[in-house]
């Protein structure tokens, strides 16, 4: 192979050993050194010499805060209060979003509390707030938390204490106030109040409409622990339990409240709540039209004496809001929730529960009626034109009614036409197109046949074109800046076939809108928006998204919902809050950290000569290692005479190949081009760009030296060597040095087999090395390529001298 050459001073080592593949090779080792590299991965059919590490470092995220309760979990219009929250993330709050009129200010963490997940807010509110049920959402330079409910309540709060468990230990409470508290499992909370012969007392859960998990049951004791009064679950209510006393002996009661499956954490929470104030359910009618005044009756399980409601509606339509209801001279209070509407809202007609006494109606417009009573039935005659389309809906649950809505829709001998149920927490729809002129009635039922004045129903009829609706999957989204969210839309065809496009309104700057077109006959989309970065960390907006199509050759729009959004993620509470609408919230948080990363192999792309083809490996790190998904890339500004194709190594998951084609006959030179990687992660697109790749024509054959680091005068050092062989077939590769310096003793001469394109070999100093040694190493190797031998160098590496 060739003697050390003059330049190196031969220092005698133990002799060794090397394995390479099957070829090994007994030497002594002359001593060499070098600079730190990147670590190269050998290219198919290539020669390189190159030492490096790779290291993955997992990306921490910043996180939007996270909310699981507050305390106390009401808030008094009127009044200042400060309200603890819990969660996570809540370190650096910068603003809080009510659902309602308040001023809030962030206290500062409080002494010996962990301030990332538990804060306080002093909230005050101006006293015209309504009763009901208030959301909040804490914002930071994260982005914006989910939904906590809290009541709008006008009773004093007090806190529950650990040791009312039992009658002789309960908690006293006022006969006017209320408790803030979270069951036990397998035990009962216990609070005594003192009561006067004759006082009409209401106890009230409010936990599920407040985002709890508790199914509460409670019960009333007097002094000998005898039960007198009890409720489980109040229609209207969902799982909240109340009931009204009124009290026979006076002296001192009990109030027993426990989970119904005897369940209990931090998050099964109630605000039991005592004192005079009306239990109201619904109202009659439940919407009034937009612009006009309009009056309410309230009912309930105990709203004797309550005054009809008369309310003066805005012009905005739709609207969803709550009315606070008190007794004349009640202590405290309880709300409604009514809609307004730009439908002509027509009352049922009592005695109508006959197809002779039906009332008569005119559409479209809106009926309202209820079921006072057990069996109660309610008929609605009206006239239409044959070809009429006409859609009914029914509204109950959604306003606090306990009934559950069935219609029948008959010809005027009362003969079935189609008929239709409301299923769970969705009312029904029933459409019909007509086939005659005619009379015609329509029939509403309550399905469980129970009645109360409670039991109202509203039924909207309009019109009935092929129609569809639309729902989201999400109804709170992080965007990092300049980023994307994404989220999935889903159509309900209601006889309309076509395309449905997308789009959003509220945000009021530009945005870029992905994949925002449902396709005829299509189901669903998932739609991406991507913001600009303008829009700085910290901001919180409300958007909508609209769904628009021609139907009939008539343009139509459709708010997408947010309801089925907001009973995923909320299945404890189906009935969203009215003061909750279908706006999506979109907190905006830092930019998206890099997850991937690219680089050339050997930091440069190698084209032979001779072969007029090259596969040049580039290098994937993902930074963050559970982004999987594939890397798209781009080679753009070739010089003239090339092409390229990028294509994966295996599954992509750490390494591509551009294969580079071009003329075999190039002078050698030096030439540049870009390349452009795209990842998507999480929604967020992120390119990495290249920007002047260096590509060298060179021989068919490309050797690399790289050192693993410093040596010490004395010391011992790898080196790490990678060929790079072209062509069809591979060859054994010799390897012998042709400079280095004389204090270093290495192998004189090394083969690397066809199979193998890498091998480590060990430096030995000798004791007087020092930096003013001419510490270039120079390497020759020698390979066959199509029949004829060739020889090439290495570029030169300095050693770099650790000191002592």
């Amino acid at each position: 192979m060739g003697d050390f050459p003059v330049m190196y001073q031969t220092h005698s080592f133990p002799r060794g050993r090397m394995e390479c593949g099957n070829l090994s090779h007994r030497f002594d080792s002359p001593r060499i050194r070098g600079p730190w590299k990147s670590l190269l991965r050998p290219l198919t059919g290539a020669v390189l010499i190159l030492v490096s590490f790779l290291g993955t470092a997992e990306v921490v995220y910043s996180a939007p805060p996270q909310l699981t309760r507050c305390i106390p979990n009401a808030v008094t219009p009127g009044e200042s209060a400060d309200v603890t929250i819990w969660g996570e993330n809540l370190g650096s709050l910068s603003s809080i979003w009510t659902s309602f009129p308040a001023r809030c200010e962030i206290l500062p963490p409080t002494e010996g509390t962990d301030g990332n997940k538990q804060r306080t807010i002093r909230m005050t509110l101006p006293r015209e707030v309504q009763l009901g049920v208030g959301a909040l959402r804490t914002v930071s330079s994260d982005g914006v938390s989910n939904v906590q409910l809290l009541m709008l309540d006008d009773l004093p709060s007090v806190d529950s204490v650990d040791s009312h468990h039992e009658l002789k230990t309960a908690q006293a409470v006022s006969a006017s106030g209320a408790v803030v508290g979270n069951t036990t499992a397998l035990l009962s909370d216990y609070y005594k109040l003192s009561a006067q012969a004759g006082q009409k007392i209401s106890v009230e859960v409010v936990a599920q409409r407040i985002g709890s998990k508790l199914d509460s049951t409670i019960r009333l004791l007097d002094a000998n622990g005898s039960e007198v009064a009890k409720n489980d679950d109040e229609s209207g209510m969902g799982a909240d339990s109340r009931f009204r006393y009124c009290v026979a002996e006076a002296g001192d009661y009990y109030i027993e409240i426990r989970d119904m499956r005897h369940e209990g954490s931090d998050l099964h929470y109630y605000r039991l709540r005592v004192g005079d104030f009306p239990l109201v359910t619904t109202t009659f009618p439940l919407a009034g039209k937009s612009g006009d005044v309009t009056t309410f009756q309230v009912a309930g399980s105990a709203v004797e004496g309550v005054r009809p409601i008369n309310t003066q509606f805005s012009k905005t339509s739709p609207e969803i809001s709550t009315l606070s209801v008190r007794f004349p001279q009640g202590q405290a209070g309880g709300f409604v929730t009514v809609l307004s509407d730009h439908r002509d809202e027509k009352m049922e007609s009592e005695p109508n529960n006959e197809s002779k006494q039906a009332t008569k109606i005119t559409l479209p417009c809106a009926i309202n009626g209820r079921f006072t009573e057990a069996g109660d039935r309610d008929y609605y005659e009206f006239e239409v034109k044959k070809g009429d389309r006409w859609a009914f809906r029914g509204q109950t649950q959604r306003y606090g009614s306990p009934a559950d809505l069935y219609l029948e829709l008959l010809n005027a001998d009362g003969d079935l036409i189609k008929e239709i149920d409301d299923v769970g927490n969705r009312e029904g729809l029933l459409e019909h197109e007509f086939p005659a002129d005619g009379t015609y009635r329509l029939l509403a039922e309550n399905l469980v046949e129970d009645g109360s004045p409670a039991h109202s129903y509203r039924i909207e009829v309009d019109p009935f074109n092929d129609w569809f609706t639309l729902t989201l999957d999400k109804e709170t989204h992080n965007v990092p800046q300049g980023g994307t969210f994404a989220t999935k839309v889903t159509a309900t065809r209601l006889g309309y076939p076509g395309p449905i496009e997308l789009v959003v309104d509220g945000i009021g700057v530009d945005v870029q809108v992905e994949n925002n077109v449902i396709p005829e006959n299509g189901n669903d989309t998932e739609m991406k928006v991507t913001f600009p970065e303008e829009i700085e960390p910290g901001r919180l907006e409300f958007v909508r998204i609209w769904g628009k199509a021609e139907i009939g050759g008539q343009p139509v729009k459709v708010l997408v919902s947010g309801l089925d959004a907001w009973r995923t993620a909320s299945p404890q509470t189906p009935n969203r809050p009215a003061s909750l609408d279908d706006k999506i919230a979109l907190g905006f948080g830092p930019v998206f950290p890099e997850f991937f990363d690219v680089k050339l192999a050997y930091g440069v792309a190698y084209f032979p000569q001779r072969i007029g083809a090259a596969s040049v490996p580039i290098d994937v790190t993902r930074i963050n290692s559970n982004f999987k998904e594939a890397v798209s890339f781009a080679v753009e500004d070739l010089p003239e005479g090339f092409s390229a194709e990028v294509k994966p190594v295996g599954d992509g998951q750490k390494q591509y190949l551009i294969d580079l084609k071009g003329s075999k006959d190039l002078e050698g030179g030096d030439y540049n081009f870009k390349l452009v990687s795209t990842g998507t992660f999480e929604h967020q697109t992120k390119k990495v760009v290249l920007d002047a790749v260096h590509l060298q024509v060179v021989q068919p054959l490309v050797v690399l030296l790289e050192p693993q680091g410093p040596i010490a005068p004395d010391g011992k050092q790898t080196l790490k060597i990678r060929v790079v062989r072209f062509g069809e077939e591979k060859h054994a590769v010799s390897f012998r040095w042709k400079q280095g310096p004389a204090v270093i003793s290495a192998p004189i001469e090394i083969a690397i087999p066809a199979d193998k394109d890498e091998l480590d070999i060990q430096l030995v100093a000798a004791p007087e090395l020092t930096d003013e040694t001419n510490n270039d190493l120079v390497a020759v190797v020698t390979t066959q390529v199509d029949g004829e031998e060739i020889s090439v160098e290495s570029k030169p590496v300095r050693l770099e001298i650790s000191k002592p």
